[in-house]
């Protein structure tokens, strides 16, 4: 097989990422057959440590304080300093504000702790507020 890749919107690296991802599929669903393709895994060991841990550390700076709990002290001791800085700006207390309306909506829709949730947003103040 082969891959054709948009130069202009991918990088030689991520077009041969997506043929690995592509032959691990195939690898795994032609081994057995009844394999559903929710349960391929794409990432090797090395991918998966990285987003898994590395990319999702919650500590901050090895104080080992989750970056939750410094955002909501910083919520509490400078709520109209300026937070996002983008297409519009954004103060701790507005994005607090923000942040816990969505979560409001999201428990009444049944969301709970360690439910998975789908966003795609563009980048700006709203993908902040639903991470």
């Amino acid at each position: 097989g082969s891959v054709t890749v948009a130069t202009d919107l991918f990088d030689p690296e991520w077009a041969e990422r997506i043929a690995r991802y592509w032959v691990r599929v195939l690898e795994t669903v032609g081994t057995d057959t009844r394999t559903r393709l929710s349960e391929v895994d794409l990432l090797g060991e090395h991918e998966r440590r990285r987003v898994v841990e590395e990319w999702n550390a919650t500590a901050a700076d090895g104080l080992g304080v989750p970056v939750v709990e410094l955002f909501e002290a910083q919520v509490v001791r400078r709520p109209d300093a300026v937070a996002l800085v983008g297409s519009e700006q954004v103060t701790y207390a507005e994005l607090d504000e923000r942040a816990n309306r969505l979560a409001h909506v999201l428990i009444g829709e049944g969301v709970g702790a360690e439910s998975v949730v789908g966003v795609c947003l563009d980048r700006g103040a709203d993908l902040v507020v639903a991470v």
